[in-house]
This record gives structure tokens, C-alpha cells and sequence, in this order.
């Protein structure tokens, strides 16, 4: 009988993300302080006081890069280097929901 094949070696691990912004690799850009894109002004809005499962969806599509103002804006890479926050759909201490950044 010929010799059984051996199994092809596992794949390498995926290079991941630097810890605590693997939200960024499946979200949309917001261009925080450089733009004044926010999670608030995403276009979710009013906040409501139901629960909406749409406007959530809507929300935690996005992240926002940079949080923290720029002395250069222009050269900003957006990588997170001046901090990175993504958008939740939250409750807020008035009982309506509502997109902002929340720390993770």
C-alpha cells in the first residue's frame, strides 16, 4: 500500500491587531478630532427610549481615530496613535439610547 498522506501544516496565525483595537478591523472610520466625525453625529439618532435594533447595528458599525486633538492633523495616519474608541449603542442615566464612544 502506498504511504497515507500527511496532513498539509496548519495555516500561520493572522497577524492581530495591537491589543485592545481589533474592533477597528470590522468597523468604518469616523474621523474624530480631525474631521469632527463622532460617534453622536453618525446619523444615529434621535436617542430613543426603546431599544432599536437597527440604530444599534448602525452605531457599533463604526469606531472613531482620533479622539484626542492633533498639532498636525494633516499628516495623521489614522492608526490609532492618538487614541481610538468605538461607537455603542447605549443607555444612557436618562433611560434613552443613544450612540456614543465608550472605552472598552
Amino acid at each position: 500500500l502506498p504511504p497515507t498522506p500527511s496532513p498539509p501544516p496548519p495555516a500561520p496565525p493572522s497577524p492581530e491587531l495591537p491589543c485592545g483595537l481589533d474592533f477597528t478591523a470590522d468597523r468604518k472610520l469616523r474621523k474624530g478630532a480631525v474631521q469632527n466625525e463622532w460617534c453622536y453625529n453618525s446619523g444615529v439618532y434621535p436617542a430613543s427610549a426603546v431599544y432599536d435594533t437597527d440604530a444599534a447595528a448602525e452605531c457599533e458599525s463604526f469606531y472613531v481615530d482620533p479622539i484626542f486633538e492633533l498639532e498636525d492633523p494633516v499628516s495623521y495616519a489614522f492608526d490609532c496613535s492618538a487614541g481610538c474608541l468605538p461607537c455603542t449603542y447605549i443607555q444612557g442615566n436618562d433611560g434613552k439610547y443613544r450612540c456614543k464612544s465608550q472605552r472598552c
